[in-house]
């Protein structure tokens, strides 16, 4: 089923939990923006297979959570710096 532009510009649950990067703080998504990306970017550089996504358990103190680790490949990091300098 296709999403509204309203639900596109605010990814799922889903995306979100696909696209977080490693957490050591409760704000993984600031720590993703402090850095320049959306998570809108994050999710297409994984769909492009310019990035890859797997999930991992971490503990913080007694909660036991699941992140999203996400690796840039190479001609992933290529491409975004030919963006930087354009």
């Amino acid at each position: 089923m296709p999403r509204s532009s309203a639900a596109a510009s605010n990814p799922t649950a889903a995306e979100r939990s696909n696209c977080s990067p490693p957490a050591a703080t409760a704000a993984p998504e600031a720590m993703m923006l402090a850095h320049g990306f959306t998570v809108a970017q994050i999710v297409e550089l994984v769909q492009a297979r310019l990035a890859s996504a797997g999930a991992e358990r971490m503990r913080a103190g007694k909660h036991e959570m699941e992140i999203a680790r996400v690796r840039i490949t190479e001609a992933g990091r290529r491409i975004l710096e030919g963006k930087a300098t354009q």
